[in-house]
C-alpha cells in the first residue's frame, strides 16, 4: 500500500482511478547547499529562491492544484496545502521536486481506527529553573545573593512538571548553620523556566551526553567574536 494511504480506507487500486477530491499538505525538497559557505548570504538567498519558485512553478504545470495555500513566505515557496484529485497523487509522490505528501483529507473516505487506540507518550525529563532568594540570619540591607538552580523531574508533561516541582521544592527549604554562624535559607521563590528534554529513562544520559536545559540570551559583540567566512569570487 502506498505510504500516504496507509491512514485510509480505500483501496490502492481503487485510489488509481478515483476522481474524489484529496486535500493534502505538499513538501518539495529544499536546495541542496553544499558548498553555500563559499558564497555569501545574498546570492544564497538568490539560488534558494530560484530553485524553490522553479519546483512551484513545474508542480502547477504538472498538476491542476485548487484552494493552493502557502505556507510562510511566498517568495522561497516550499510547504504548501492544496486540493486535488486522489488518483493524481500518485503521479506526485514520483516527481523528483517532491520530498513529501501528508493527506489530510479524501471527499467521502473515513480514516483507519487505530486497533491499538491512542498510545500514551512515555514520560520524560523534564528541567526545571528555578530561582532561590538566600537569606542570612539578621541582615536587612544592601546586596542580596540568590541561586538559579536547575532540577529534573520526571514527568507526563510540562503542567506535571510544573505541579510535582512547586511541591518538591519548597520543601527542599531547610536553613543551615553558615560559617559565620548565622542561620542561611535558601528560600524558593519561583519557577522560571520549564524545559521538556529528549532523556526519557537514565539510560539515555551516556557519555555522549544530552543536553538538558538551554537559554538564549543578547549581549553586545566583542573582539574576536565575529565570523567572516572566506567567499570565492563572483564569477
Amino acid at each position: 500500500m502506498d505510504e500516504f494511504l496507509s491512514q485510509w480506507k480505500i483501496d490502492p487500486k481503487e485510489a488509481r482511478q478515483s476522481e474524489k477530491t484529496a486535500t493534502i499538505t505538499i513538501v518539495l525538497k529544499y536546495v541542496n547547499t553544499d558548498n553555500f559557505m563559499e558564497i555569501p548570504p545574498d546570492e544564497r538567498k538568490a539560488i534558494i529562491r530560484r530553485i524553490l519558485q522553479q519546483q512551484y512553478a513545474r508542480l502547477k504545470k504538472d498538476f491542476s492544484l485548487r484552494n493552493i495555500k502557502l505556507e510562510r513566505k511566498r517568495t522561497e515557496p516550499r510547504v504548501l496545502e492544496a486540493q486535488m484529485k486522489l488518483k493524481d497523487l500518485f503521479d506526485l509522490q514520483a516527481k523528483e521536486y517532491v520530498l513529501n505528501i501528508i493527506v489530510k483529507d479524501i471527499e467521502g473516505i473515513a480514516r483507519v481506527e487505530s486497533k491499538e487506540g491512542k498510545e500514551e507518550k512515555p514520560d520524560a525529563f523534564y528541567a526545571v529553573k528555578a530561582r532561590y532568594a538566600i537569606l542570612i540570619e539578621g541582615i536587612t540591607s544592601g546586596l542580596q545573593t540568590y541561586e538559579e538552580r536547575i532540577v529534573l523531574l520526571k514527568a507526563k508533561n510540562e503542567e506535571e512538571a510544573e505541579k510535582k516541582a512547586l511541591k518538591i521544592l519548597p520543601a527542599q527549604e531547610q536553613p543551615y548553620l553558615g560559617s559565620e554562624k548565622r542561620y542561611v535559607w535558601y528560600k524558593f521563590e519561583e519557577i522560571i523556566n520549564i524545559q521538556e528534554t529528549h532523556a526519557r529513562e537514565l539510560s539515555d544520559f551516556n557519555e555522549e551526553g544530552i543536553e538538558i536545559y538551554s537559554e538564549r540570551k543578547v549581549r553586545r559583540m566583542r573582539p574576536g567574536d565575529e565570523w567572516i567566512l572566506p567567499y570565492r569570487p563572483k564569477q
